[in-house]
């Protein structure tokens, strides 16, 4: 689906123009425009390099999703990829979503295959308001990114439930398929970072570049947007170093538990030894051996074993072996 959205500095009113009209608002300097495309078929895709004339790497990266976010500069607009991010409370998960976004001197084009939660808060401020497109696309641009990155807190909060409660299985009863969750949890978080990093630098290059595109009274806006990242990425680093720290706490834990069974059967072999040459001795086929003969010999090595068993018992347990 596509949505254009022009204001004129003259009139100050919203218009929604249609495609045909696309040339002729790149040429007006006097209209700051915004074209949005939403779950775009492949006709609409063919307006990014049809009508706006983009370059065909850039439609390219557009196309195919981008693992990570990206900044490149073609002269005549900017193109960058970003990614927002969602928690699925239904699959416990984190997903993240790509936002491809070209601006000009008087233009922004946006471009996303699925709903982005930024874009459509954005897209009613400038319905409710025009003065978001008339101010500037760099404007409307800020806009979008900061809501973006507000959108990552109420992720990060559920995050830190889960964190939160795979530690207490993990020192709890079931450690198992806490284990499980750790992994999944750090691979999230990984890939979360290899997202948050790369699109920090982004928007430091936003807050301090890109002057022809972005005013330079507009910086500071970008650089408190910069600013949040920032320290969500920091959060992100903190949850890092606790799963690592929940894994290590979890081999250890297991490390003791196999220990103790070890120790355990260690005592058991220990003890039976001497038994064990004690039957040996007495299970010899010989025919002339006086203790066969003995009225109470049978007594008496169970007796002697008991004894040991129970001397063997005691030695362990001032040594506190267990």
């Amino acid at each position: 689906m596509i949505r254009i959205f022009t204001v004129s500095k003259q009139t100050q009113r919203l218009e929604t123009p249609v495609m045909q009209d696309i040339p002729n608002l790149l040429k007006d300097r006097s209209r700051m425009f915004w074209l949005d495309l939403e779950e775009p078929t492949d006709e609409e895709t063919g307006v990014l390099n049809g009508l706006l004339g983009f370059h065909p790497l850039a439609v390219e990266d557009c196309i195919q999703d981008s693992h990570s976010p990206k900044l490149d500069d073609y002269g005549d607009y900017i193109f960058m990829t970003v990614h927002g991010v969602d928690f699925s409370q239904l699959e416990e998960r984190f997903s993240t979503h790509e936002l491809d976004v070209f601006l000009g001197e008087n233009f922004l084009v946006t471009f996303h295959k699925r709903h982005h939660k930024s874009v459509f808060d954005t897209r009613g401020r400038v319905v409710k308001n025009p003065d978001y497109l008339l101010r500037s696309p760099d404007w409307l641009l800020y806009s979008i990114l900061d809501a973006m990155v507000d959108n990552y807190s109420p992720a990060m909060e559920q995050f830190d439930e889960r964190v939160n409660g795979v530690e207490a299985d993990v020192f709890g009863h079931d450690a198992d398929r806490a284990l499980n969750e750790v992994l999944a949890l750090k691979r999230e978080i990984l890939h979360l970072r290899r997202i948050i990093v790369p699109q920090r630098d982004i928007l430091n290059r936003l807050s301090h570049e890109c002057e022809r595109f972005i005013k330079k009274e507009h910086f500071i806006y970008f650089r408190d947007v910069y600013d949040h990242l920032a320290r969500i990425s920091e959060t992100a680093d903190i949850y890092r170093d606790i799963l690592t720290g929940i894994l290590d706490a979890y081999l250890l834990l297991t490390s003791n538990r196999l220990n103790t069974v070890m120790k355990t059967l260690t005592i058991i072999a220990t003890i039976l030894m001497p038994l064990s040459v004690i039957t040996g001795i007495y299970g010899m086929n010989f025919e002339h051996m006086p203790e066969y003969h003995t009225k109470y010999g049978y007594f008496i090595v169970l007796g002697v074993m008991a004894t040991l068993v129970i001397v063997m018992l005691a030695v362990f347990k001032k040594k506190k072996w267990f």
